[in-house]
């Protein structure tokens, strides 16, 4: 009798839960499908578990889906189980939703509950430590000394946390107002109504960040500080598709993609159409826009161009917009382009010497908290994540020639340290980010879920298939 494969997916947040629900449907023939994930339940993953009101969905809920063909699912269950009455503030004058990010979450743990409860998934709340060869699968090492013999295993975590730049971390350890994770349950409670904080980043995190300093009550100042002190964009209010054909003969150099984007932006804007859609498009077109740029053009982008990519691809829900309105026309909220050249503390008081953009002479300011808003720690993936430091000494992979993530082929198998492609170990997510391009939006991430789980279900189906015609 065949024996059924064993389908391991690390990492239980909307990735690893997106593979794991279009593995349960696509499958033709018995599995055991089981995801690692420390968390006590899947769906939500850091992204969304957050509790705070003050934290919402950064798009209608229109754009929100676990099933990419069907984009208004949860937009759907939402109006089924009359969230909107428990959250008034979502809707916005113009009809558009954005939700507590909190509710999506739900929604996510509503779609896996039926699969968990018929066992045709299995969740283990642990982690995956470390792993190595086992036959032609892979065995996982577990939190605590277990171990999981797995057929094919799906690497869909996130990334790593920040870390304070330089010698900050070590200086400010101790500190009792450095928030380093500040969505650890609770993080800003040490934070004190007049504190003057300050915010090290100044994306959507930073935002997050300072909506839920405010509805705690903070009212002392704010300086959120980056090293070109830019925003996130708002949403537009023009509802519409991506403006743009990237795709087609798509740019060669960054200059070239730069040059096409403005040209974009001024015939879309001569439509009357935003320059938020021009972003959509290149958004949606990611992958062969950033497949076409070689490896030399993409590092020119990443290190000159990102700034402006994220600041306006990452855009911001309009409640927590206004929030960031408010601070500013009340003097509450400084923005700052500079850099941390050193630290140090008296008393508790966090004293800083800083750097302005485009000016020489170094500044000294003063702050009682200090909270690291930072992006992900791409430079320290294989450093920081036990389960890929193991990886890599067992040479099953290493860093994308980006050092965005993992190295992976176009059918997202992770590249050994030889260069070849392994069938039974995959990316799904942010984590391939370095061949597809864009793996951040929630219809990226769960389109390329949906991809993932596709061409494993085909592997598995048709292998069963050759198994029943040989007996």
């Amino acid at each position: 009798m065949r024996k059924a494969p064993h389908i391991v997916i690390v990492g239980g947040g909307l990735v690893g839960s997106a593979v794991a629900w279009h593995l349960c449907h696509l499958l033709t023939t018995s599995a055991a499908i089981t995801v690692i994930e420390p968390r006590t339940t899947l769906g939500a993953g850091l992204a969304y578990s957050s509790r705070d009101p003050a934290h919402r969905l950064n798009v209608p809920i229109t754009r929100m889906s676990l099933l990419p063909d069907d984009p208004t699912h949860f937009q759907r269950w939402y109006a089924t189980h009359h969230l909107i009455e428990h959250d008034p503030e979502a809707a916005l004058a113009d009809g558009r939703i954005f939700a507590r990010r909190s509710d999506f979450g739900y929604y996510m743990q509503a779609q896996l509950a039926p699969l968990l409860a018929t066992g045709q998934l299995s969740h283990r709340c642990t982690r995956a430590m470390g792993i190595a060869p086992r036959g032609t699968g892979y065995r996982l090492e577990l939190e605590g000394g277990e171990a999981l013999n797995a057929d094919l295993v799906v690497l869909a975590m996130t990334h790593t946390p920040p870390t304070a730049p330089g010698r900050l971390a070590e200086i400010l350890r101790d500190h009792p107002r450095f928030i380093a994770d500040p969505w650890r349950p609770d993080a800003l409670k040490t934070i004190r109504a007049d504190d003057r904080v300050l915010l090290l980043g100044t994306g959507l995190t930073m935002a997050d960040t300072l909506a839920s300093l405010t509805r705690q009550g903070h009212r002392g100042s704010v300086t959120a500080l980056s090293r070109r002190g830019r925003l996130p964009a708002s949403q537009t209010t023009i509802e519409g598709d991506g403006w743009g054909d990237f795709s087609t003969a798509p740019a060669t150099t960054a200059l070239t993609l730069v040059e096409r984007t403005r040209t974009a932006i001024l015939d879309a804007q001569s439509h009357g159409r935003p320059w938020q859609h021009v972003f959509d498009a290149l958004r949606e077109q990611a992958p062969r826009v950033w497949g076409s740029l070689p490896l030399k053009e993409k590092r020119r982008f990443l290190r000159h161009l990102r700034p402006w990519w994220d600041s306006g691809r990452f855009r911001i829900a309009p409640q927590t917009q206004s929030i960031t309105d408010q601070r500013r026309e009340a003097s509450t909220l400084d923005v700052l382009a500079a850099r941390i050249v050193d630290a140090s503390i008296d008393d508790e008081v966090i004293r800083l010497h800083i750097s302005p953009r485009h000016c020489d002479q170094l500044i000294v300011r003063e702050f009682d908290a200090l909270v690291l808003n930072t992006g992900p720690g791409h430079e320290r993936l294989f450093v920081d994540s036990p389960l890929l430091a193991s990886l890599h000494r067992q040479g099953l992979g290493h860093p994308d020639e980006c050092q965005l993530g993992i190295a992976v082929d176009n059918d997202s198998c992770v590249l050994d340290q030889t260069g070849h492609a392994q069938p039974r170990l995959r990316v799904a997510g942010p984590l391939a980010r370095g061949r597809v391009g864009e793996l951040m939006g929630v219809p990226q991430v769960t389109l390329h879920a949906q991809t993932v789980a596709m061409s494993i279900a085909q592997m598995i189906n048709e292998k069963a298939s050759q198994t029943s015609h040989l007996r």
